[in-house]
């Protein structure tokens, strides 16, 4: 129920005068509504809700696509993504390129699979790893 703003008396919403005090306009602007949602914004319009990153399926593109960049794409590294898919083309080239022996090719080969399977190993291993955002892998 509203009082008087000068005595504190119990009043009735219509009352244009205090019968107490005589104030004039008793309830002042305590019957007036204030929206504060135009004033109080909780969450800022640009902020954008995202997913956190999972380090098992960043390990799962660093194994079986490590040599396309997809781990680095997949955590928003897109420049690192970019030279890693342009260095292992260039390193399957040169061995076809420079035709080499087969065993020179099946060295090579196992070579980029370990790399591969490192990059991998790397994603599964618990650690403060963080993507392009700045946040945590989860």
């Amino acid at each position: 129920m509203p009082t008087c703003k000068n005595c504190g008396t119990l009043l009735d919403k219509g009352e244009k005068i205090c019968p107490i005090c005589q104030t004039p306009n008793p309830l002042g602007n305590q019957d007036e509504h204030v929206d504060f949602t135009d004033t109080f914004k909780p969450v800022d319009p640009e902020y954008k809700l995202v997913k956190q990153k999972s380090r098992i399926l960043a390990a799962v593109f660093g194994f079986f696509l490590g040599f396309s960049g997809a781990p680095f794409f997949y955590l928003g590294f897109k420049k690192t993504g970019i030279v890693w898919a342009v260095l292992n083309v260039a390193v399957v080239a040169c061995m076809i390129i420079f035709r080499a022996t087969p065993l020179a090719l099946w060295i090579g080969g196992t070579l980029l699979v370990l790399w591969h399977l490192g990059l991998g190993i790397n994603y599964l291993i618990p650690h403060d790893q963080k993507d392009a955002r700045g946040e945590y892998l989860k």
